[in-house]
């Protein structure tokens, strides 16, 4: 399978999954959060996946991906979130150093599905209700978008 080029913008809008064949659609700057868009990775400057050459209407890409197809590196969308994830347990006065040291350490274990995530998604469950419920819903709207599909389902989002 090919796949045509995104446009994405640095806090993680799709912009325009075909920038080939719809340049029209292209943009320096996203229409919806005015940040510079991206079409490569900035590590590897591997193109970023966009449509497959059968999408078609509601089959085009609407979700960000997470990683390079090509080096892996996380995109500056997922590197952000990830670090604002990271920085509101900082702020979860009902955990000691300890449970926040453990919380942020899991927090990269639920965007992927490998042999750690339940694991994260146990902790995650376990910590995050001591933090209150304010807490416990900012962290919650940052990893429904990035979390994998089974942490997702382990945690409950």
């Amino acid at each position: 399978m090919t796949y045509k080029t995104a446009q994405i913008c640095m806090n993680g809008h799709v912009v325009n999954g075909n920038m080939e064949d719809y340049a029209v659609a292209n943009q320096n700057y996203c229409e919806d959060c005015g940040a510079k868009t991206i079409y490569e990775c900035q590590r590897c400057k591997t193109k970023i996946r966009g449509d497959d050459d059968y999408s078609i209407g509601y089959d085009m890409l609407q979700i960000a991906p997470k990683h390079c197809s090509e080096c892996g590196t996380a995109f500056p969308w997922l590197e952000e979130k990830l670090n604002a994830a990271k920085e509101l347990v900082d702020e979860m006065e009902g955990l000691n150093v300890q449970e926040k040291d453990k919380l942020k350490a899991s927090i990269d274990d639920l965007i992927i599905n490998g042999p750690r995530t339940e694991l994260a998604s146990t902790r995650f469950k376990k910590l995050v209700p001591k933090a209150g419920k304010e807490l416990a819903n900012g962290m919650r709207d940052i990893l429904v978008d990035i979390a994998s599909e089974t942490a997702k389902k382990l945690i409950g989002l």
